[in-house]
């Protein structure tokens, strides 16, 4: 396998064929290729040079690498090789036909919340089986090693890789070498001031960050320079998210709090107590441990009275529902039955007065006067009559009650249906990121059935998803169309709009059925003048 390197020489491993590189960072190139003896595509990263320059430091990595080899989770991107040759050093991984959290908040601008607390299940999951099997930490959660696959599932990429890289930066610093690993936006306090003494509490804050800018569609600290970014995470706040994104929930942002918090004790004891607060957070429950104490315990967001106000409002509904009788109980049915056949015991009463005996001191015997005058009181008009009103009355409250609640079980039936299709559409949306028109018309037959006006609130919701997917939609298209007038202005310029229409014309990449109308008119347009210079 030949293959670029950084400064343009040429690579050559043996066993492996068809590369094609597929990304490119300050610190190494990733490749496609073929693995010749098993006939499988895997992904090779090719550390730069100046990455390993003794061979503590290669030792070291092959040393980690031999460690996230180990590990087998549905969640990690699973390594298979290690080696240094030709002055690089290169992990060997598993290929992932999918694309990466960061390119999928570049698509959508950021992502629904039900979509941020998928992700961090998935990535909990992945870094506590890590670390209960390995104790190994990543010490690079970001979006970038974040991938969605194929299938819908997540992936967490670069482990052992990470680790080795972190350790390199803290001695490097430590000499006062001009080096920096990790991402200023998602770093953490501890690592940015360059400790070497890191536990899970330094993944959970980047899984924080990394949820911060999904939510929000923003880094952290993003207004400043990276060395100030750092520094920012040390010591200083940024805006609370639930000021940013009106549509996440004051239990999700309080999460999120607790994960960024700037001490890492005041981070959660453990990958468990994450993963079931993430549970809550699905179920709509309040979390666990509540939120943190800002007066006692610091964290990088900065709370909004706003958050504090709706969680206080979610609170109290919460406790009003707990505690409501339950409504289809035996007793409440035994209840609406006696309510209803109320103005009938009215009834009966004022015939007793009138034509029963006052207050008889004892039971009566069957022939007793008394007996034959209550038989008397019973065949009568008025008791018939009496008795058939409250066996109606009784039979119509049963009916209502019954009603009401087929009623109520429909609405609820058919907000679940809603909820599924939402997240069916996500799910859809995490493989094919830019299918917009199939995801809008699935959207729009959301709403058609959510007519009464106990689903406003989840209309509102459907429709808003969808106006940010058709901003979603028009912001990728002109990025194609952008990207497609880049590509023919050399041509333009050279004044062979023929060509450059036929590249317009016959473009098939993302969004081709998206563009095509726009596309038409562009290449109706070259070919226009490209007759006038004939």
């Amino acid at each position: 396998m030949d293959m670029e390197g950084n400064g343009g020489d040429i690579l050559r491993f043996d066993g492996y064929d068809q590369a094609r590189r597929i990304g490119q960072g300050g610190m190494a190139t990733v490749w496609k290729v073929r693995q010749i003896s098993l006939d499988r595509w895997v992904a090779i990263k090719v550390l730069s040079p100046d990455q390993c320059t003794s061979d503590e430091e290669i030792d070291r990595f092959q040393s980690e690498a031999r460690v996230a080899a180990r590990m087998n989770h549905p969640g990690i991107v699973q390594v298979y090789d290690a080696f240094y040759r030709n002055d690089r050093f290169c992990f060997v991984m598993e290929y992932i036909d999918g694309y990466t959290v960061a390119s999928w908040i570049a698509n959508r601008g950021y992502i629904p919340q039900d979509a941020c607390l998928f992700v961090s299940a998935g990535v909990a999951s992945a870094l506590a089986y890590a670390w209960e099997r390995q104790r190994l930490i990543h010490c690079d959660i970001k979006p970038d090693n974040i991938m969605i696959d194929a299938d819908g599932s997540v992936k967490v990429t670069d482990f052992g890789l990470s680790k080795s890289m972190f350790t390199l930066q803290a001695r490097r610093m430590a000499a006062e070498e001009s080096f920096v690993f990790g991402t200023p936006a998602y770093i953490s306090p501890e690592q940015a001031m360059g400790s070497e003494e890191l536990f899970i509490q330094t993944d959970m804050y980047s899984l924080g960050a990394t949820l911060y800018h999904m939510c929000t569609g923003r880094r952290l600290f993003h207004d400043q320079d990276l060395a100030a970014m750092m520094e920012a995470q040390v010591n200083l706040q940024d805006a609370d998210p639930f000021d940013l994104n009106a549509q996440l929930s004051p239990c999700f942002c309080d999460f999120l709090e607790r994960l960024l918090c700037k001490n890492p004790a005041d981070r959660y004891d453990s990958w468990s107590d994450v993963i079931d607060e993430i549970e809550n957070l699905r179920q709509n429950r309040p979390l666990k441990l509540g939120e943190i104490n800002p007066a006692t315990t610091r964290s990088t967001l900065r709370r909004s009275p706003m958050r504090d106000a709706a969680r206080a409002r979610f609170l109290a509904t919460v406790q009003t529902s707990a505690s409501a009788p339950a409504a289809a109980s035996p007793a409440s049915l035994s209840s609406a039955s006696t309510h209803a056949s109320r103005p009938v015991a009215s009834v009966l009463s004022a015939l007793s007065a009138s034509d029963a005996p006052e207050a008889p001191p004892a039971p009566v015997a069957p022939h007793a006067p008394g007996a034959r005058r209550l038989g008397a009181l019973c065949s009568s008009p008025a008791f018939k009559a009496a008795a058939a009103a409250a066996a109606i009355l009784a039979a119509t409250g049963v009916i209502a009650w019954i009603g009401l609640c087929q009623h109520r079980a429909s609405i609820q039936r058919t907000a679940q249906a809603a909820e599924i299709g939402m997240m069916e559409i996500e799910n859809h949306l995490r493989i094919k990121p830019e299918d917009y028109s199939k995801a809008i018309a699935r959207y729009h037959d959301l709403l058609n059935p959510l007519e009464d006006s106990a689903h406003a609130a989840l209309r509102q919701r459907i429709s808003e998803r969808c106006e940010a997917l058709r901003k979603s939609r028009e912001r990728h298209v002109e990025n194609v169309l952008n990207a497609l007038r880049a590509e023919t202005r050399p041509y333009i310029e050279e004044r062979q709009f023929a060509r450059a229409a036929e590249i317009v014309r016959t473009y098939n990449g993302v969004l081709a059925e998206e563009t095509k109308k726009d596309r038409a008119q562009m290449a109706d347009q070259l070919n226009d003048q490209a007759r006038r210079f004939r």
